[in-house]
């Protein structure tokens, strides 16, 4: 799934990586999503963040639909994020278009429920970076 970018912020698309050339054209975002964060929370598409955006969505395959699940505690643009287990995902890095934000988060995403824990700080601040669980 591609979702917003620069040139076309409220798009989404899927991409069909068994040959066929044509995208699927699912229901486009609510809101504008650029350099916000993303991944497959319980098979459905979750993302948070980007310029301007606190709000976290979740997509729904079956009703072609998205849903606002809850606010960032702050705005991250140019974060990085990855799934540890079922249910921890954590944010890294990441801050203000004009700054930098040294702190991490585990987004705890319960059934029902939404909410952030603040995890460790990085060493330093990091923006645009990547996150890979080894």
């Amino acid at each position: 799934m591609v979702i917003g970018g620069e040139n076309s912020p409220r798009d989404v698309e899927i991409v069909d990586f068994n040959g066929n050339s044509e995208c699927s054209k699912p229901k486009d975002l609510p809101v504008d999503f650029e350099y916000g964060v993303g991944t497959l929370y319980k098979g459905r598409p979750l993302i948070c963040g980007g310029i301007g955006q606190k709000g976290c969505y979740t997509y729904y395959f079956e009703s072609n639909s998205w849903e606002f699940l809850g606010d960032l505690p702050q705005n991250r643009v140019a974060s990085a994020a990855v799934m540890l287990n079922t249910k921890d995902w954590w944010i890294t890095g990441g801050g203000l278009v004009s700054g930098l934000s040294g702190e991490t988060y585990d987004s705890t995403l319960e059934y029902g429920g939404f909410s952030f824990v603040e995890g460790p700080d990085l060493p330093y601040a990091r923006k645009y970076h990547c996150l890979v669980q080894v």
